[in-house]
């Protein structure tokens, strides 16, 4: 395989073999696990030196970890990572070898969880306007000054109370989901009305017990906030692997 490889995952299993035409581009690639230094690499072979992040092959690259997720214990590889050739994957895995052998141990049996936790809107509309003192719409002719002013004031109500939402509601909703997970990540959030964005690292007889632990979080405070839950996925905020050709794999 000398021509460019695009790069899914580093997994624990060095089985040479193909998965068939899974792969990013048009027509799909076929998707092979590569036997490099003990563990699998899993490429499909690429004419693209770059790829868009708004484009279909997003949605495909996540739809092959899906499925090595059912077979192997997956270290997943950025979006859009590309080697030149397997002599340059033998190579640059070479330098990192050991510490992706240990990685895949530590994740071995484990999965990621997201969690996102939104205020629910009308809830959050209720407690800004009485915090703003508003207590009914503006006439309808009244002045666009007046409008903004008010705008404001609920803008700025909205803010505060979300802030005080996250204090109250964050730690509480952390420490029930931490006592059924093995690691935290927080990313920033990605809405206007994310209250919180997590990430945790599960063990896979432990996805039944978490995901009732968000099913009594969401019966307890769910009049006020909202909870979006994703599992099982690869281990995605856990693992880092980059790769430049002028540079060591980092993982």
């Amino acid at each position: 395989m000398n021509a460019p490889l695009y790069l899914y995952a580093v997994v624990d299993r060095p089985d040479e073999q193909s998965l068939g035409p899974i792969g990013v581009g048009s027509p799909p690639g076929e998707v092979r696990v590569l036997a490099v230094h003990g563990v699998g690499v899993v490429v499909s072979e690429t004419t693209e030196a770059r790829f868009s992040p708004a484009g279909p092959d997003v949605a495909t690259h996540q739809a092959v970890l899906g499925r090595l997720m059912e077979w192997y214990t997956v270290l997943p590889f950025r979006f859009g990572t590309v080697a030149d050739g397997r002599a340059a994957v033998e190579t640059l895995v070479s330098s990192a070898a050991d510490d992706l052998r240990d990685r895949l141990r530590r994740l071995a049996g484990r999965v990621e969880v997201g969690v996102k936790v939104f205020w629910r809107k009308e809830e959050m509309r209720r407690a800004a306007l009485a915090a703003a003192g508003i207590r009914g719409a503006l006439p309808l002719d009244a002045p666009q000054e007046e409008r903004y002013a008010e705008a404001i004031r609920v803008g700025q109500a909205v803010e505060h109370i979300a802030g005080q939402w996250r204090e109250r509601y964050v730690p509480r909703i952390a420490a029930a989901l931490t006592a059924h997970s093995e690691e935290l990540r927080e990313g920033p959030p990605v809405a206007t009305a994310m209250l919180w964005n997590a990430s945790f690292l599960v063990r896979r007889e432990r996805l039944a017990r978490f995901r009732e632990a968000v099913d009594e979080l969401d019966r307890r405070l769910g009049d006020y906030l909202d909870f979006r839950y994703v599992a099982p996925l690869p281990p995605y905020s856990f693992v880092d692997l980059r790769w430049r050709p002028d540079e060591e794999v980092q993982a």
